[in-house]
């Protein structure tokens, strides 16, 4: 009788050995593939602005927005070093975009069309009235 309980428990011991090293690895495999789907850097905000009418609110906003909430925010003065990433970032690499409207944001290619991007893929847009 005690051969038998013995056997038992080591039995069951193993097998929680066993399950909870297989529930580790599922949860780094898990972990790995969703740091792999969610692009990287990823900003929290993403503020569209015409630099000539509003460069120094937006650096501002984005200097409010860190403090406030120690979340990541994008503003392109910081990552001039390719535009062509700019669309790409409003599209799968921010959680809201906050456009910063002045009488010419609008006329603005870069500006007009970071503001599409958003709608076409549903994101967040907030908007700050000059």
């Amino acid at each position: 009788s005690t051969d038998f309980d013995s056997d038992t428990l080591l039995g069951t011991l193993a097998a929680i050995v066993f399950i909870t090293v297989f529930a580790g690895v599922l949860v780094v495999i898990a972990a790995s593939i969703y740091k792999h789907m969610i692009p990287s850097p990823y900003f929290a905000r993403f503020i569209c602005h015409h630099k000539a009418d509003a460069a120094a609110q937006a650096r501002f906003l984005q200097m409010l927005f860190v403090q406030r909430s120690n979340q990541s925010c994008f503003l392109d003065s910081d990552h001039l070093t390719n535009l062509e990433e700019l669309f790409d970032t409003v599209r799968c690499r921010c959680g809201r975009l906050i456009v910063y409207l002045t009488t010419d944001t609008m006329r603005r290619p870069w500006c007009a069309g970071e503001i599409t991007i958003a709608w076409q893929v549903h994101q967040r847009v907030s908007t700050i009235c000059h």
